[in-house]
């Protein structure tokens, strides 16, 4: 249905007045859909023919129940796919996004031109935005920057720029983001991301939890590729690479390179970051607070080893710090380790594989009701500590080298060359 009322009067180069369309039931193949919109204001008309020159708008409209066309919807939210732990998080923002793309309602101020020799078109928006879903459960509230606009759409391109907040209540989602510019390319589907500083407040996705704040960001994302640069802190706690984690701690600078085979992260900012975790629990063991300062040899934190056929076989990383001090929890002891020049390796394939190597380990021992100001000691040179996570089942290999032990209340001292165990961890320990 279709209802026009003009009232237009004919001017020194064409006609002017004011405008009203209300229209239900709205379908575009390339756009999407709408149950209602209302557009009111005034149209100006140049050109003496019968086909004006062009066509100019002035005015407000209001959508009701709209959703985009599933070509777009999907573009930007496959755009926001982000790897493992983080995946969950991604995937309950591309279901949110979807939600609201959907079925939405919103009402905005807008200049629109219409260019008949060209078949071209521009439309813009100063005024602020405000989208929701009929329920009101997901919005989103877009505040331009003074004298600017918001919006800016013609026929290749879009663009969204000013202040944003999200929220989404079904999934306890608030999300803010601060002199942001958001691109779509309507008819390349390419998108891109900029925003001085964003917050998202702690989020739990299934007992996997987020909270972020960063500082200036980039991000691009095209059918075959994608890239991002950016810096600030990200905190995580909930199970990740086969430990449980408790506030784990990432701040610093990192980019990033996607392809087909999925994305390589990079460490800037003099290839370091700042690392800090409450505390870690694989199979039996506890690790409580450690903090340092970890560097990734050649700035590679997430990569990806490819076989000879080009198939992506495992990706992997690895860090390094100067020295570290791990206080570590298990029911027949506790230790205080600390580890001289420590690299630490990951890799996840058809098993997922963590490996520390240090150049030397000292250890302050405690066994059940022993007196804490007289623990056993254990120094150590080399050392090269490996868990594998295969199916299910996991497995534990500890080579040490250049032994030397002293037994607390006790005339006793252990010496060795080296020491080698291995074994599979069971529910009740290694």
């Amino acid at each position: 249905d279709l209802e026009v009322l003009l009232d237009l009067q004919a001017g020194g180069t064409g006609l002017t007045g004011p405008v009203s369309v209300q229209a239900e039931h709205l379908a575009s193949p390339l756009a999407g859909s709408a149950k209602e919109l209302i557009l009111t204001g005034d149209l100006t008309t140049k050109g003496k023919e019968l086909v004006p020159d062009s066509v100019a708008f002035v005015g407000a409209v209001s959508l009701a129940h709209g959703a985009l066309e599933d070509v777009h919807k999907n573009t930007v939210t496959t755009a926001l796919a982000l790897p493992d732990p983080l995946d969950l998080h991604s995937k309950a923002l591309q279901e949110s996004l979807s939600d609201l793309l959907s079925d939405f309602s919103t009402g905005i101020q807008i200049q629109a031109a219409y260019d008949v020799k060209h078949s071209s078109y521009t439309l813009e928006s100063s005024r602020a935005l405000v989208m929701q879903t009929a329920d009101k459960s997901i919005s989103v509230h877009v505040r331009p920057e003074k004298s600017r606009n918001w919006l800016n759409l013609d026929g290749s391109s879009l663009t969204i720029a000013g202040d944003v907040e999200y929220f989404d209540e079904n999934k306890n989602l608030t999300l803010t983001m601060q002199r942001s510019q958001i691109g779509y390319g309507l008819k390349s589907g390419d998108m891109s991301l900029r925003f001085h500083s964003l917050l998202l407040d702690e989020w739990d996705v299934d007992k996997r939890k987020v909270d972020v704040t960063l500082g200036p960001t980039n991000f691009a994302k095209t059918s075959s590729s994608g890239r991002f640069s950016t810096n600030g802190q990200v905190r995580f706690s909930g199970p990740a690479f086969g430990a449980e984690l408790q506030n784990a701690t990432i701040n610093g600078a990192f980019a990033g390179l996607e392809s087909k085979d999925g994305w390589m992260i990079r460490i800037s900012d003099s290839e370091c970051f700042d690392f800090g975790i409450a505390s870690a629990e694989l199979a039996d063991i506890r690790i409580d607070p450690v903090s340092a300062r970890f560097c990734a040899p050649g700035g590679r934190l997430f990569d990806r080893e490819k076989d000879d056929k080009g198939k992506v076989v495992r990706t992997f990383g690895e860090l390094t710090t100067q020295a570290l001090k791990l206080p570590l929890r298990h029911p027949s002891a506790t230790a205080d380790m600390r580890l001289q020049s420590p690299s630490f390796r990951w890799s996840a394939g058809d098993k997922i594989q963590l490996t520390m190597l240090a150049k030397s380990m000292t250890n302050s021992i405690l066994l059940p009701e022993q007196d804490s100001k007289k623990p056993h000691s254990a120094r150590t040179g080399e050392v090269i500590s490996k868990f594998t996570l295969d199916n299910d089942n996991s497995y534990v290999d500890i080579h040490l080298k250049n032994i030397l032990a002293d037994i607390a209340d006790a005339p006793i001292a252990v010496s060795a060359a080296s020491w080698d165990a291995e074994g599979e961890v069971l529910d009740t320990g290694p």
